[in-house]
Order: structure tokens, then C-alpha cells, then sequence
């Protein structure tokens, strides 16, 4: 298995999509930074795609011996969003896949991810005709 890390804009879109999409599954992520301040303030979703870009860089240290810090990371603002709820589930899958390094997958976000990715598929698959075509407890 190869892994990369991915982008700063794909961490920052995917970090706005948990936010937007998930609200009541990340609803207490971001408790332990309030207490931290630095310069800037950061929002919520700036903060999630920095701990994003942290779990994917503990995974290239346990693949390849790379070191990433944090300064390294740069949150981008939006050039639009994740058009459906496919191509959002493949970009959850895609973090998950490269972040399935060492003791990552034991780690609390990426456990929370693995649970975003379970729901947004469940959405993915009630969304489909067949689902209310077909009955129910057969």
C-alpha cells in the first residue's frame, strides 16, 4: 500500500463538508481547542482540516519516516464544495485510505471519520429509488 498526504485545499474542503454535513457527529470535536488561543482565531473547520493534515502526516511517519508539522498546513477557503454525496463519501474514503498507517486507525478522529464515512454512505444509499421500492423486513 502507498500513501500521500493530500492537499491543504482537499483537507480544507473535506473538513467544511464534516462540518456542514455532519453537524451533531463533530458537535463537541472542537472542545479541546477552546481553550487554546493563537493568532487568528481560528474557525472550527480550520481547525478539524489542521487535525486532519496531522493524522494524515502521522500516517507518512509511520509509512515513509516523514515528519509534517503543522505549520506546514495552510486551510483554503472554498472554491466550492463537494457537488454530491458520492464524490464527498470517495474523498472521506480516499483520507481514510491514506491515513491507514501504524496506529492511525486507533486514533479518536480517525475513528470519527470512519463513522462520517458510514453515514454519509447510508445517505448515498437511502437516496436511491430501489430503497423505498424495495419492502421492508424481507
Amino acid at each position: 500500500m502507498s500513501a500521500f498526504m493530500l492537499s491543504d485545499y482537499a483537507l480544507s474542503k473535506l473538513a467544511r463538508a464534516a462540518l456542514a454535513v455532519a453537524p451533531d457527529l463533530f458537535a463537541g470535536y472542537n472542545d479541546g481547542h477552546k481553550s487554546m488561543t493563537i493568532y487568528g482565531s481560528p474557525t472550527p473547520a480550520e481547525w478539524l482540516a489542521t487535525d486532519l493534515f496531522l493524522l494524515n502526516g502521522l500516517a507518512m511517519r509511520a509509512r515513509y519516516g516523514e515528519v509534517h508539522d503543522a505549520a506546514e498546513f495552510r486551510y483554503e477557503e472554498s472554491r466550492g464544495g463537494h457537488d454530491t454525496d458520492v464524490r464527498l463519501y470517495k474523498s472521506i474514503r480516499c483520507f481514510l485510505y491514506q491515513c491507514s498507517e501504524g496506529d492511525v486507525p486507533e486514533k479518536p478522529l480517525f475513528k470519527l471519520m470512519e463513522q462520517f464515512s458510514a453515514d454519509v454512505a447510508g445517505d448515498i444509499i437511502w437516496a436511491l429509488p430501489s430503497w423505498d421500492e424495495l419492502p421492508w423486513g424481507e
